[in-house]
């Protein structure tokens, strides 16, 4: 396989393969940082794989030649697939995203309005609002259950981070594991036994309102479910980095400090 220099400009040198085993590799660069390291390395719209590097620093701009005992290999040859899939999913999860925060927006609104009212007709006439209480209560049980996976994504949740800063990042790593691990099992177990909850609670009605509960209860699977989404949505960021997503609205440290 040869790799030969091209030039743009006086742009960064480059290097392009134009090796016959790679199927769909197009007119794609390899950069000489990438040449370096060929281990796993994406060129485009293939994966290189090969376990020899190239050493150009002395010459950065000569021709490279892989060993001849050594092949190159095209592990995504349908990157295009790959990318369409998480393309999709980013999607997905813009939409769940966004249909949770406008869950949490309007059961905040509505209880914000319903208090208000509540409390003035209470002090300005004779007249009250008998279900706005009530109603207020169980917006707030959806309220707090599903605002736990947005908060999750943002790191808003209260940490005890000591030990996971003390150790060396491969320790950090395998902590960080851990700690997704005892999350998603507990949301998974919630999500299940929050399933159970809203089985038994179909013939149980509300005080006022005289609705079923199982409505209320549905907050728990629902909430603990949608946590195990964002969870998954922070994975990689977060056991590689210990890192979680930003929010122009919203920052944590700033709350908490408030």
């Amino acid at each position: 396989m040869i790799y030969r220099r091209l030039y743009a400009n006086g742009a960064r040198p480059a290097y392009h393969t134009k090796n016959p085993d790679i199927r769909g590799f197009g007119a794609s660069i390899v950069s000489p940082a990438r040449l370096l390291g060929l281990t796993q390395r994406s060129a485009g719209n293939c994966l290189i794989v090969d376990n020899q590097t190239s050493d150009l620093s002395h010459d950065p701009f000569q021709l490279v030649h892989a060993p001849p005992r050594r092949r190159v290999v095209t592990a995504v040859a349908s990157s295009g697939e790959t990318n369409l899939v998480l393309s999709a999913v980013r999607a997905v999860d813009r939409a769940v995203l966004g249909v949770n925060r406008a869950c949490m927006i309007a059961a905040l609104a509505a209880m914000a309005v319903m208090v208000f009212v509540s409390v003035s007709l209470r002090y300005l006439t004779d007249d009250a609002i008998l279900w706005a209480e009530e109603l207020s209560r169980y917006l707030m049980i959806w309220l707090c259950l599903i605002g736990v996976g947005p908060v999750l994504r943002l790191g808003g949740h209260v940490a005890v981070d000591n030990l996971h800063v003390a150790v060396p990042p491969m320790a950090a790593r395998v902590l960080r594991v851990v700690v997704v691990a005892i999350v998603a099992g507990f949301a998974l177990y919630m999500t299940w036994a929050g399933l159970g909850y809203v089985a038994r609670s179909w013939r149980q009605t509300t005080p006022v309102l005289h609705i079923p509960f199982a409505y209320v209860a549905m907050a728990v699977p629902i909430g603990f479910g949608l946590s195990v989404w964002h969870l998954l949505m922070i994975l990689v960021p977060y056991v590689r980095d210990g890192a979680f997503e930003t929010s122009d609205d919203l920052a944590p440290e700033e709350a908490s400090a408030a």
